[in-house]
């Protein structure tokens, strides 16, 4: 490579940087935008479709990050041994092991409320964004690349997991 690649553009290929601007355009497009409703909206609307990551909020609070390879609303309440809630007997019931499903379940109505946000990502770097948001967003109820939660943070997760 050239002294002046080098020097824009540090070590990276051409591909490398493509593919960055690439990924660029693609967060900035206006095909697949977030999108933003409620539990209650997300689940009569069995959206989940074209997007691939999602954020659970409370307030300004993030409570979970998640990914979806598949259908996001197919993550959270169909039955293929991996969803967050179903429904039985016309009852939705919390995945037992999912510490969200949970807290959603026990805190019906009000988590109806709670908001989903719902984006797109490439795929080739779903599992990279998943991580960067938990970093930066500390979600309450992720456990894996959080850091630890403050007492504040705690109290609140006490709060919404007491049963």
């Amino acid at each position: 490579m050239s002294d002046f690649w080098t020097q824009i553009f540090g070590n990276k290929t051409l591909e490398d940087v493509q593919e960055e601007q690439r990924l660029r355009a693609l967060k900035m497009s206006k095909e697949n935008p977030p999108r933003i409703m409620t539990f209650q909206q997300f689940h009569k609307r069995r959206l989940g479709g074209l997007y691939n990551l999602y954020i659970i909020w409370r307030g300004k609070q993030a409570l979970y990050v998640g990914i979806s390879r598949q259908n996001i609303w197919g993550r959270w309440f169909s039955r293929g041994g991996q969803e967050h809630i179903f429904n039985s007997g016309g009852q939705w019931h919390a995945d037992f092991s999912s510490p969200i499903g949970k807290a959603i379940i026990h805190n019906r109505p009000a988590s109806l409320r709670w908001k989903i946000e719902l984006r797109y990502t490439p795929s080739r770097s779903l599992a990279a964004e998943e991580q960067e948001l938990i970093q930066e967003l500390r979600p309450l109820f992720n456990t894996i690349y959080r850091p630890s939660l403050t007492s504040k943070e705690l109290k609140l997760y006490n709060m919404l997991t007491k049963v």
